[in-house]
């Protein structure tokens, strides 16, 4: 056999092999992200109307795993997310996976906060909720009612990233008022985002000792 053709279908092979073995592990992955996917639903994390686990792309959202310590993370991950198709829609209201490169313009904030009440399932309402950005005085101005008082802050702006004091006012403003649910979170390694919830000491001690998540309360 001539050895340039020899070295090629050597070099042919071993791609092929490679491909298979990535191809396997991508199915594995698949497979292990649908079971925890499961196991957060044994949780009691209910998925909203029209999502079907069934559905999802598996083997596309296990890639995820190449920079993620631990598998739950992924699945966890994935329960915050949008599903997107004919319809956007939240995949459940008991978690939101946040990008802290969430400022793109007025109604940024307004989302934020809008997506802390949805979690909270019921708890929290906030209403006249209105922002303003202004890039070139790198300042956001933030304003909204809550429980019969008005509330104004301003948060600092660095491009698209989000200023974090928003969180921790929230919490400040919201923690006195009986709920037994706190705002949770949990830092997704390797990513630019967190996952936030909205849970009971006893669910998130439920949650930790059957996945191993880190999730602290804001």
């Amino acid at each position: 056999i001539d050895k340039e053709l020899y070295i090629f279908l050597n070099g042919y092979i071993a791609y092929i092999l490679v491909l298979l073995g990535l191809k396997k592990k991508s199915i594995k992955e698949a497979e292990t992200l649908k079971k925890e996917l499961f196991i957060f639903k044994k949780l009691g994390f209910i998925l909203n109307e029209g999502i079907d686990l069934s559905e999802f792309e598996f083997e596309k959202w296990s890639s995820d795993y190449t920079h993620m310590e631990s598998p739950f993370e992924v699945a966890y991950q994935t329960l915050g997310y949008t599903a997107k198709g004919a319809h956007c829609y939240h995949i459940t209201d008991r978690r939101w996976s946040f990008d802290v490169k969430a400022i793109n313009g007025p109604g940024s904030y307004v989302k934020i906060i809008k997506n802390l009440e949805r979690i909270s399932r019921g708890t929290y309402t906030f209403t006249n909720i209105k922002d303003s950005i202004d890039y070139k005085k790198n300042r956001a101005v933030v304003s909204f009612d809550f429980d019969g008082m008005h509330y104004k802050r301003e948060y600092y702006v660095n491009n698209d990233m989000v200023d974090a004091n928003i969180f921790q006012d929230i919490v400040r403003i919201t923690k006195d008022k009986g709920a037994k649910e706190r705002y949770t979170v949990c830092y997704v390694i390797g990513a630019i985002s967190y996952v936030i919830g909205f849970e009971t000491p006893e669910s998130v001690d439920k949650i930790k000792a059957d996945t191993g998540l880190n999730i602290i309360w804001l």
